[in-house]
């Protein structure tokens, strides 16, 4: 790790799937009260497996009525009382909002002290909106660090390198098994062919996006 301030912990590898799903299951196993923003359902896809983990008391909210969600809501004013929340989480949803940085704010203000909020966000990743659900944007490690700036520490976690980008866009988004080895292949060999010409694969520059625990 490296420190990049007193409040922000940088990962220096990227994250992996193993290191992820320690970090999803340490953060249910230890919460005591959770809030699920954006889920668009019960839960969001990718922390469904890890149901069983969490013990504690949660509530999914999205901005669309759903029978499959607790709270309808807008992530910029939450309907929950200052400082009533031990862990929120926001995976994949701040690209879907016209003002993150209020969301954050709003979070931030739920949150009681040593509360947590764990998110993902995208920087170089394919477009993948709708009419319904738009995408609005994509983040670098200045502009993470800017939006979490009010929290006590930030821990940041990069998502795949240069090599693992331009497997995506290769691909162009497209779900399910093949597309997923076809990624995993296609990263595996520009990483060689990049290191063979002597691209330094930084993370920070060039990645698929961030894994987030910001503590208030």
């Amino acid at each position: 790790m490296a420190d990049n301030g007193p409040n922000v912990i940088l990962h220096k590898e990227p994250i992996t799937d193993d290191v992820e799903n320690a970090l999803i299951e340490r953060i249910f196993s230890n919460a005591k009260l959770m809030l699920d923003l954006g889920a668009g359902h019960r839960r969001n896809a990718r922390l469904g497996s890890f149901k069983d983990r969490l013990k504690c008391p949660s509530f999914c909210m999205d901005l669309r009525f759903s029978t499959t969600i607790d709270v309808n809501g807008n992530l910029e004013n939450l309907p929950f009382k200052d400082n009533s929340v031990h862990t929120a989480v926001c995976w994949s949803v701040l690209e879907h909002v016209h003002e993150p940085q209020r969301c954050v704010e709003s979070i931030h203000r739920v949150l009681g002290s040593g509360g947590l909020l764990l998110v993902q966000l995208p920087f170089l990743y394919p477009l993948h909106g709708t009419k319904d659900e738009v995408d609005c944007y994509r983040f670098t490690l200045f502009g993470v660090q800017y939006l979490f700036r009010q929290f006590s520490r930030v821990e940041i976690f990069s998502k795949g390198d240069y090599a693992d980008v331009l497997a995506w866009l290769m691909v162009n988004f497209n779900k399910g098994t093949l597309a997923g080895l076809t990624q995993t292949i296609l990263a595996r060999v520009f990483r060689i062919l990049l290191a063979l010409f002597g691209k330094r694969l930084n993370p920070w520059h060039n990645n698929t996006g961030w894994v987030i625990v910001a503590y208030k």
